[in-house]
């Protein structure tokens, strides 16, 4: 099947699927179906793909901030953070 028309049937059917459940002709558990369906159509879309990225890389640049004002400190490293000390010899 073509992936175009899969996407097609697939954009059609969820809202058709919650309509048949305004009128009672399908169960409720249909229109979860249909709910989940949109929320994973959602986040899948570029622009929350773009935010979650954006995100990232915000978190990645305060902590790389970070780090260097550390460095430029010379403070010492927290115990978690240091690797481990060589064994006397």
């Amino acid at each position: 099947m073509n992936e175009y028309i899969a996407k097609f049937l697939s954009y059609a059917g969820a809202p058709a699927l919650l309509i048949s459940v305004v009128v009672q002709a399908v169960p409720v558990i249909a229109a979860i179906v249909a709910i989940v369906w949109y929320l994973v159509q959602i986040y899948e879309s570029k622009t929350v793909q773009r935010w979650l990225s954006n995100r990232q890389q915000r978190r990645l640049a305060r902590m790389k901030a970070a780090v260097l004002m550390l460095e430029a400190k010379q403070l010492p490293l927290p115990p978690d953070m240091v690797g481990p000390k060589d064994p006397p010899t």
